[in-house]
């Protein structure tokens, strides 16, 4: 905050700050930085890099030297023999012997010269100029001079394939200073028969300077031909080091880096809304609640962001709110700092009143706004298969941090897309390979690409219908190439409203045909969670009630009614689905019962009856998930076999009764629902220090405060196990697992004990 005054002010780069009320930021540590305003914590210097200041907005790049893990203040030399990878996080071994200069006992006429062992040519065909050979003689030799002392730890030996490959039998490899046969064996004796693809490891473990080959007998008549000999001062089969993988599993290896994690020696991109910061991770985070756009390699997440005044107070989170509850006047004044936005008049994103832009403020002469929900678009990620030539979001900086210059100007650098407006946003104007990109502020850089992520959601899978799918498959579930769409030369799938498919498709010789693109998942409400809460009809946006009030009578119809928002104290479409099926109204007390005994009669009504537990009845339900809608879903009775429905075409109508129908698989019928939690729950937590807890609940992100984690990782059930603190960064992620582990990091744990259930309150789970 600003003293004196009411503006909070961001942290500059290089610093960060994660207290409300702050009066100042912290400079990072050493070894770690902080490359944007307004972070909340510093991330650890990646594999590679390292910080020796305080304050760094950048980690530096290791020279002539490495480093094999995060957060380093300074970098490691190499050891003899080994030099840094290109992207300075592992020592790789080199061939210490290659191009240095060798020599042979004789040398055969033609073209057998020594050094053709050592020329890094391991073709085994003479006639190629690659292989060595004495004459005929006795005691044959061949050795290089490495021109230091190493300590070999593997030898290689390349045999010809061509013909002749037994000439081999019988020789030794000696390593020492004399380079003569005085010198110590390596190895066995060597034979063609172990030779795997004409080629030999031997494995040594031995210092010298010179590596020669001689033969022990001394019988004449031998000839010795080589076509390479490698030595190196480290195993090459040694296994990769933890959080390293390699396509074999041994050297050379690779650090699985910053948006990726290890998974039983593979390194894996982290799926769809989760990150890693971190070098060597070996899990992936969830987004906060509401991130909806991300890609692939993540290592911040990024979505549309609402910031409000609340309680004096200002708050910015990445949101989507259905239900606003008490709060709903409270939304205008709050600002959209990210994307726009939708406002509706009713919950659940109904009746839509208007739509907030980026950067403006919810006006206070608004309608009250019941529910708002981010517009998805390319606003936050640009679509891979127009390299982003439709991008129209707001980011302005460049890969490397630059800031980029406004089309309109021609300072500092001059150029013709002078029409892509007065904004100094990423744009693709060229059709550039690498997508946005924009001219720089900087005179001594002309232009760059810009940090724009590509989409991956409606990108490698589809949302709801996939009507806004922008990926690039071209083909359909049967394997076949789509025909290009008429007018044009394209052929990716798509969706369009009215289309009559519930997923992107394409023509394929006249015929709609479905692609092979697979539906995004989703964090949907679980009507078997043992939650109370609400079922609300997909077409209509009612919800399942109790006809008349008080409802307190046995027998009284089960209808379709307005949601109340807030819930009142006489509220009766509160339910709750428990592990037998029986779906129990909160109010009544009474289950869902199928007018008669297990009628199998369809429109037959439903109603309010006794739960009538362990005995044969109809009063059970179990849950069938939609494949068009992966939050949707419907109740079918586990004794008539039928699914509840609203009659006719009167779905849209307050106060229609409910009764069984047979069930339809189309997305239009009245028969499909959502729930919606209505239940709050609060659980005692036991505390480990420096213990952890495996496994990241899916669609939960870091929490600022020990309270705001426990009470969400207390309100998922049986879903969140405990909540972990980080070492590191000091912010708690809800955890999976029960049983804590042993952490070097000083992570610490709390794992949910007794729980209790009380009122649900949407948003303070979201805001608070």
């Amino acid at each position: 905050a600003n003293p004196g005054g009411s503006d909070c002010n961001q942290c500059n780069a290089g610093s960060y700050s994660n207290k409300k009320r702050a009066t100042s930021c912290t400079p990072c540590a050493k070894g770690s930085y902080a490359d944007d305003q307004g972070e909340i914590s510093c991330t650890l210097c990646p594999i590679g890099t390292y910080s020796d200041v305080t304050g760094a907005a950048t980690c530096k790049v290791c020279e002539n030297s490495i480093n094999t893990d995060v957060g380093q203040t300074e970098c490691e030399a190499c050891e003899k023999g080994t030099r840094p990878n290109a992207d300075k996080s592992e020592c790789d071994p080199y061939n210490i012997a290659r191009d240095k200069p060798a020599s042979q006992s004789t040398t055969q006429s033609g073209d057998g010269a020594a050094n053709h062992g050592t020329d890094g040519d391991t073709n085994g065909d003479y006639s190629g100029s690659s292989c060595t050979a004495t004459s005929t003689q006795t005691n044959p030799w061949w050795k290089v001079d490495l021109q230091d002392t190493f300590p070999v730890k593997e030898v290689i030996v390349y045999n010809r394939k061509d013909c002749c490959s037994n000439r081999i039998d019988g020789f030794r490899i000696h390593i020492g200073n004399t380079g003569s046969s005085s010198d110590p064996v390596c190895g066995d004796d060597l034979k063609s028969a172990d030779f795997i693809s004409y080629a030999k490891h031997v494995k040594c473990n031995m210092t010298g300077r010179y590596i020669s080959i001689h033969h022990p007998s001394t019988t004449g008549g031998k000839i010795l031909t080589i076509c390479e000999l490698k030595a190196y001062t480290v195993d090459l089969d040694r296994p990769c080091p933890s959080g390293f993988y390699s396509d074999t599993g041994f050297r050379p290896c690779k650090p699985c880096r910053a948006g990726s994690y290890l998974d039983n020696g593979s390194c894996k991109v982290c799926p769809r809304g989760t990150f890693s910061t971190q070098d060597r991770a070996t899990s992936c985070k969830d987004c906060p609640a509401g991130h909806t756009t991300y890609k692939p390699n993540l290592n911040k997440c990024y979505g549309p962001k609402l910031e409000g005044h609340y309680y004096g107070n200002w708050y910015a989170r990445y949101v989507q709110i259905p239900d606003l509850g008490q709060v709903k006047d409270r939304m205008n004044g709050w600002i959209a700092r990210i994307g726009d936005w939708e406002l509706f008049d009713k919950d659940y994103y109904r009746n839509k009143k208007g739509t907030v832009k980026h950067g403006q403020t919810i006006p206070y002469d608004n309608p009250t706004v019941n529910s708002i929900k981010p517009i998805i678009t390319n606003k936050f990620c640009y679509a891979p298969r127009d390299l982003g030539k439709s991008y129209s979001g707001y980011r302005s900086t460049t890969v490397s941090g630059k800031t980029c210059q406004n089309w309109s100007s021609q300072s500092p650098h001059t150029h013709r897309y002078g029409s892509v407006g007065n904004h100094n946003y990423c744009r693709n104007p060229s059709n550039a390979s690498g997508g946005p990109w924009c001219y720089t502020t900087d005179a001594n850089t002309r232009w760059e690409y810009c940090d724009v992520p590509k989409c991956s959601q409606d990108v490698e899978c589809y949302l709801e219908e996939g009507q806004t799918y922008m990926g690039t498959v071209t083909t359909t579930e049967d394997g076949q190439t789509c025909d290009n769409w008429p007018g044009t030369s394209q052929n990716y799938c798509k969706n369009s409203a009215g289309s009559g498919l519930h997923k992107p498709w394409c023509y394929k010789n006249g015929a709609k045909k479905t692609c092979n693109v697979d539906k995004c998942d989703q964090d949907c409400g679980d009507p078997a969670s043992g939650l109370w809460g609400r079922f609300l009809a997909k077409n209509s946006g009612l919800c399942v009630d109790v006809a008349g009030s008080p409802h307190s009578s046995i027998g009284d119809n089960v209808q379709l009614h307005y949601c109340e928002v807030p819930h009142k104290g006489t509220t009766d479409h509160v339910f709750k689905m428990n592990s037998n099926g029986y779906i129990v109204n909160q109010k009544t007390n009474y289950c869902i019962n199928v007018l008669g005994y297990q009628s199998t009669q369809p429109n037959t009504n439903l109603n309010m009856w006794t739960c009538q537990y362990n005995m044969g009845t109809d009063q059970k339900w179990e849950v069938e998930w939609s494949k068009f809608d992966d939050c949707a879903f419907r109740l079918k009775n586990k004794d008539t076999h039928m699914c509840i429905d609203a009659p006719g075409s009167s779905r849209r109508q307050p106060g229609i009764n409910l009764q069984q129908d047979h069930c339809e698989d189309d997305s239009g019928s009245d028969h499909w629902f959502y729930f919606i939690p209505t239940q709050d729950r609060m659980c005692d937590y036991k505390h480990y220090s420096n213990k952890y807890l495996a496994g990241s609940v899916p669609g939960h992100g870091y929490y600022a405060s020990l309270a705001s984690a426990q009470q969400a990782c207390s309100r998922l059930g049986t879903k969140c196990g405990g909540v972990t603190r980080s070492g590191y960064s000091g912010q708690h992620s809800l955890r999976t697992g029960t049983s804590p582990s042993t952490s070097n990091t000083g992570e610490q744990s709390w794992v949910k004990q007794d729980c209790e259930d009380t009122h649900f309150n949407y948003f303070e789970q979201e805001f608070m």
